[in-house]
C-alpha cells in the first residue's frame, strides 16, 4: 500500500513482516514481525528507500492500510495482527490495531498504537464510513479458525463496536468497501478460501448472496473494478472470473 506518511509530496511504501514463531510459544516477542513503511527518496528508481518502523513488538502484522483515522490531516495506519495459525485463540493478542501519526508537519512520523478490537486470526482491516456517521468505520476478516467478517464502527473518543457481518465464512481473507448498488452507502465485499461472497451492508441486517456455480478454493482474492456500461459493478477475482453484481 501506499501513502504519503512524510507530507514531502511522493508515495512512500506501507509493508509489513509477518516474522516466525517457534511452535508451542504463542506470540513470542522474538518473533520479527514488522509494521514499516518505506520513504520515497523522490528518485524511486534510483534512490535509496529508507525503511522506518512503526510496530516490532506486536506480532503477526499481516494486511492493512494507510488512512486518516483521526481527520487531523496526516496519513495513519489500520492494521490486522493474526496471521499465526498455531495460535491459541484464547490466548492470543491477535486484534486489529490503529497506529496514530502524532507529528505535527512534514518530516519522519511518530506512531502511538491503539486497539479497536480483539480479533483471533485477523487477516485483512479495510477502512470506510460505513454507517454513513461521517467518521472512518473498520472491517475485517479473520482467517483459518477465525472464520468471519466483523466491523468496528467508531463510536468516537476512541471507542470501537464489533459488530459481526458474518460467521462460519471459511478462511476469510480479503474483504473491500464499495457501493454496490449505489445506495450511496458502502457495501462490504469478503473473499475466502472455499469461494467469495457478496455481503450488502445494512445497520438493520445483512444480506449474502452467492455467486451462481461457485466452486470451493477458486477466489482467494476480490477487487471492485469499477461499474461498467450496464451501470453494474464488476468484481474480479485471482483467477481473472469476472461477473457482474445488479444494482
Amino acid at each position: 500500500m501506499f501513502g504519503d506518511f512524510d507530507r514531502d509530496g511522493h508515495p512512500d511504501l506501507l509493508s509489513t513482516a509477518v516474522g516466525t514463531m517457534p511452535k508451542g510459544q504463542p506470540d513470542s516477542l522474538d518473533h520479527q514481525s514488522r509494521v514499516v513503511w518505506y520513504q520515497n527518496p523522490g528518485k524511486p528508481a534510483t534512490g535509496k528507500w529508507v525503511r522506518h518502523v512503526i510496530e516490532d513488538r506486536l506480532p503477526a502484522a499481516i494486511h492493512g492500510r494507510p488512512v486518516d483515522l483521526d481527520a487531523d490531516g496526516d496519513l495513519d495506519v489500520v492494521m490486522a495482527h493474526g496471521m499465526r495459525v498455531e495460535c491459541d485463540p484464547k490466548i492470543s493478542r491477535h486484534q486489529v490495531a490503529w497506529y496514530e501519526n502524532t507529528s505535527a508537519g512534514k518530516g519522519i512520523p511518530r506512531w502511538k498504537r491503539h486497539l479497536v478490537g480483539r480479533l483471533p486470526f485477523a487477516f485483512e482491516a479495510n477502512t470506510g464510513d460505513i454507517d454513513s456517521d461521517g467518521d472512518i468505520d473498520i472491517v475485517a476478516t479473520a482467517w483459518s479458525k477465525g472464520d468471519r467478517v466483523v466491523w468496528f464502527e467508531n463510536a468516537g473518543g476512541g471507542k470501537w463496536t464489533q459488530h459481526v457481518v458474518r460467521t462460519d465464512f471459511r478462511a476469510a481473507n480479503q474483504v473491500i468497501l464499495a457501493d454496490l448498488d449505489g445506495d450511496k452507502r458502502l457495501d462490504i465485499v469478503a473473499g475466502a478460501d472455499d469461494g467469495s461472497r457478496r455481503v450488502q451492508g445494512s445497520l438493520l441486517g445483512a444480506m449474502v448472496a452467492k455467486r451462481p456455480g461457485e466452486e470451493k478454493n477458486e477466489r482467494a482474492s476480490v477487487k471492485v473494478a469499477g461499474r461498467g456500461s450496464t451501470g453494474c459493478v464488476f468484481v474480479v477475482g485471482w483467477r481473472d472470473l469476472r461477473y457482474e453484481l445488479p444494482t
